[in-house]
């Protein structure tokens, strides 16, 4: 019973630690835009590609 005197007040606080940081990034935008950074990388890989093709032409 006495354990629980201290385990409530620590999830409590760090319930509202969580919140907190959920409104923080909220705040900041983290989560406008959830699909530009997954196909920035298939668009860099497809530009490293095509830049590594042109330059093993360039070589013969």
């Amino acid at each position: 019973m006495e354990s629980l005197l201290l385990l409530i007040p620590v999830a409590l606080l760090f319930l509202a630690v969580a919140v907190w940081a959920l409104f923080k990034a909220l705040r900041q935008g983290q989560f406008e835009d959830l699909d530009h950074a997954a196909w920035a990388v298939i668009f860099e890989d497809r530009e490293q590609r095509r830049n590594a093709g042109k330059e093993a032409d360039h070589d013969r």
